[in-house]
């Protein structure tokens, strides 16, 4: 009885040594060179104008874009600036696919691309960056129930409004992110 009592003790010691050893074996976060985080800080002193069509499904994507943005404290221009030491957002091309599969349950997944260009002043340098984006969801309805609609259909889309968003917003900070240079361990 005294040894199991014994016994316990040891494996727990045990098992925290080991947790703590393979923690200790060398890995360790990198992160920016600067010792302050004044340059990651620095976002919060930005300020973007975007420049997306006016129209209603553009309009959806640049509210939830405004809303990421002032959310990180990124002032948003949405008028046209002549300002050029503002960086500027500009989304084109914005579309939805959508593609069914058929049967008892109707598989459908949507897709929605846009055209998304940065203009970023980054140290007095005006550094020019374009790429198309995509996000997608899909999900699952039944015909055979009693509504037929596809009731999912429209909160999808809502919230591929905000994940696409979501991914121009960390690109945009990423982009403005100062260069991290890799450091040797000591």
């Amino acid at each position: 009885m005294s040894v199991k009592k014994l016994f316990t003790p040891i494996c727990i010691a045990i098992l925290l040594s080991s947790t703590l050893s393979i923690t200790a074996c060398g890995f360790q976060l990198r992160g920016y060179q600067t010792n302050d985080l004044t340059d990651a800080q620095s976002i919060h002193k930005k300020q973007v104008a975007l420049k997306i069509a006016n129209n209603k499904a553009d309009n959806k994507i640049k509210s939830a874009l405004t809303k990421q943005l002032n959310q990180l404290g990124v002032y948003v221009h949405t008028k046209p600036i002549t300002n050029s030491n503002i960086s500027v957002i500009k989304v084109e091309n914005i579309k939805f696919r959508k593609y069914e599969l058929v049967g008892i349950l109707t598989e459908v997944r949507i897709v929605l691309t846009a055209d998304v260009s940065y203009s970023i002043n980054k140290n007095g340098q005006i550094i020019n960056h374009t790429q198309p984006l995509q996000v997608e969801n899909s999900y699952q309805y039944n015909k055979a129930s009693v509504s037929i609609e596809d009731q999912q259909g429209q909160y999808v889309r809502n919230g591929l409004y905000d994940e696409m968003a979501r991914q121009i917003t960390d690109q945009y900070i990423a982009l403005t992110m100062p260069e991290m240079t890799m450091t040797q361990p000591k």
